[in-house]
């Protein structure tokens, strides 16, 4: 939620702050893709930009297109019931 917020412009924080965009010539998912930064230190795993990366490049184009904090909560939640019911 705190990324849809970031990528649409709803929160002071730029994405250019947190975040390492693909460029756009390469993203095949989405054009929000994030960048996975490797990092030596093993605390620096911990922050938040480096632990959603993987999150955020899995979901599909129609969730992270929203523009409403409340849309993408619907369709996240949706999203993550549909994985789910295919482990079971």
């Amino acid at each position: 939620m705190i990324c849809c917020a970031i990528f649409h412009h709803k929160s002071c924080i730029h994405p250019e702050d947190l975040f390492m965009l693909v460029p756009v010539v390469v993203t095949q998912e989405h054009r929000f893709k994030l960048a996975h930064l490797h990092s030596c230190l093993q605390y620096y795993k911990c922050f938040f930009n480096l632990r959603c990366v993987n999150v955020w490049n899995s979901l599909p184009d129609s969730v992270v297109a929203l523009k409403y904090v409340d849309a993408f909560k619907r369709a996240l939640y949706y999203t993550l019931r549909l994985l789910l019911l295919k482990f079971e």
